[in-house]
């Protein structure tokens, strides 16, 4: 067993069982003020795609991929961005549309929904494995939509929406200004009426056939000069600062790139 790479990888995990305990947690001890463990629950989320992202490089670096590697990352993120998001997403949505009216045709739609990402998610990653050779050299690209970019979208998407709401987070305190009861409010039903379809986007990119890049590939893949690694930590540092904006929109574009790529290949060829 790789104990290193094994390592990271059972991180990944540890932080997704843990973020579904802080979303029972706060479906238990639901008040105002423990939002906080919503905000824990994706936060874990989106650490977790770091772990998951690295474990992988660092297995390499010391020539230690194995089948077992491969097989414990995916059982690592199908928890972490799978049934973790399915999780926050069902709890925060019941809190965040309280005001709109939960009926039972939708908690009933959010059920069969959030199921069917999570299946997607499973999917999405057994093909993997077995598509993918265990010492291949690192994939450019993917087929299909990885999980941590469904997982992490939907974490993005509740750190934004009560990012907007919280007077202590930043994004509130720069567009707070500009916000107010009605602007929350409209937001929310635009969430209300678009979050099942969403995650059925979601669960259908997973399990199609579109190509995603390799985000950290892409980002790191060429050796770049210490100039090259400067950009990016001003990047990111800038990114932490409206992070609630940033890492939702990281995500939207990653998403969105998938179909572009096939809508420009496609129109490419029909004008040969």
């Amino acid at each position: 067993m790789p104990i290193v790479p094994t390592f990271f990888t059972l991180i990944n995990a540890m932080l997704g069982f843990i973020s579904i305990l802080y979303s029972v947690k706060f479906a238990i001890y639901y008040s105002a003020d423990k939002v906080i463990f919503l905000q824990k629950s994706a936060w874990l989320i989106i650490l977790a795609i770091l772990f998951d992202a690295f474990d992988g490089e660092v297995a390499r670096i010391l020539n230690k991929q194995s089948r077992f590697g491969a097989e414990l990352d995916s059982l690592s993120d199908a928890v972490s961005f799978g049934v973790a998001p399915g999780a926050l997403v069902y709890v925060w949505a019941h809190i965040s549309f309280m005001k709109i009216g939960f009926p039972e045709v939708y908690s009933r739609t959010l059920y069969i929904v959030l199921t069917l990402f999570v299946l997607a998610a499973l999917l999405r990653l057994a093909r993997f494995n077995v598509e993918t050779s265990v010492k291949a050299e690192h994939p450019k690209s993917f087929k299909g939509l990885p999980s941590p970019a469904g997982g992490g979208f939907l974490a993005s998407l509740v750190i934004l929406q009560i990012g907007l709401v919280d007077p202590n987070s930043f994004v509130y305190q720069v567009f707070g200004r500009f916000l107010n009861g009605s602007h929350i409010e409209n937001f929310n039903t635009f969430l209300y009426w678009a979050l099942p379809f969403f995650v059925l986007i979601l669960a259908f990119l997973m399990v199609s056939n579109v190509s995603y890049p390799h985000a950290l590939e892409t980002i790191l893949g060429q050796k770049p000069k210490i100039q090259y690694f400067l950009y990016v930590f001003a990047v990111f540092g800038i990114m932490w600062l409206i992070r609630e904006v940033s890492l939702f929109l990281f995500f939207v574009i990653y998403i969105v790139i998938g179909p572009l790529i096939v809508w420009f290949e496609k129109s490419g060829s029909s004008h040969v």
